[in-house]
């Protein structure tokens, strides 16, 4: 029986960077298709070359597609316009290259739903589980095959939780993530601004909106049922952390904003970019 997730929609931001990223684009929403019952997507896809442009194969999915600029990507930004047209009062930003069971969603929907000053909820145990090449392959061959079953995935999950801790093919990247997925209130989202945008590139957005929407006075938690699943997309450009070219940029610009005490805070956000 498929789960019902009227109240929310899932947001994905999507640059097609190399095979993996448009495999992996493909596995979660094919699994959510086959998991809920008709959800509710946008894809925000920025574009450097037209031959990447994605085109989904199910109606419900609302494509919102911009040309991107070779130097840099703008997941804030992409997620913020979707911030103003979405419809539903719970919205699921979910990265390109994970998945959760979907009772998960299900239980934080019904959290956020009902708690009008709800901030961030992580549906998610705070685990974050890499998935290698092999299995995400595998994974990726069942769905098409319509086996939806997280099985597979949960056979190699490894039985210890600190970071590094690995399977044969699972390793745990982080136990207490602040990405991969998260939900929340629009209107707790309109309220404290939204998104950073300030924020290049990869590094310390996630972090930023989940300590600013606890210091403006939202309460954030997780769902603590089960873990991120999150597929590998890395190929021999890859790059790590400390050579991605904002990365020590968005730091400062995280610990600024994080010295900042709640009245600094509501008014720097106010003048710095709106949603």
């Amino acid at each position: 029986m498929k789960i019902t997730l009227d109240n929310t929609t899932i947001v994905i931001f999507y640059r097609k960077d190399n095979a993996k990223r448009e495999r992996n684009l493909n596995l979660i929403l094919k699994y959510y298709n086959e998991v809920i019952n008709n959800p509710k997507i946008i894809l925000i896809q920025e574009v450097i070359d037209t031959s990447d442009i994605y085109q989904s194969v199910t109606s419900n999915v609302t494509l919102l597609t911009s040309a991107g600029d070779v130097d840099f990507w703008n997941k804030s930004q992409a997620y913020n316009k979707a911030i103003n047209i979405v419809s539903t009062d719970v919205i699921c930003f979910n990265d390109v290259d994970v998945i959760v069971d979907c009772n998960q969603l299900k239980q934080a929907e019904d959290y956020l739903t009902n708690t009008l000053h709800a901030g961030l909820i992580y549906p998610y145990d705070g685990r974050f589980l890499c998935v290698d090449d092999t299995l995400t392959n595998i994974y990726s061959s069942k769905l098409q095959s319509n086996n939806i079953s997280l099985d597979i995935l949960r056979s190699f999950e490894p039985t210890e939780r600190y970071v590094n801790a690995a399977s044969q093919h699972v390793f745990v990247g982080h136990n207490n993530s602040p990405g991969g997925v998260v939900m929340a209130r629009r209107d707790m989202l309109v309220n404290i601004n939204g998104y950073n945008p300030l924020f290049k590139n990869w590094g310390y957005e996630d972090t930023e909106i989940l300590s600013r929407s606890t210091k403006l006075g939202y309460k954030c938690g997780r769902v603590m049922t089960g873990p991120c699943w999150h597929f590998d997309h890395t190929d021999i450009n890859s790059a790590k952390k400390d050579n991605q070219p904002y990365y020590k940029a968005n730091e400062q610009l995280f610990h600024q904003m994080e010295s900042m005490n709640k009245e600094d805070l509501a008014s720097y956000i106010k003048s710095k970019w709106k949603i």
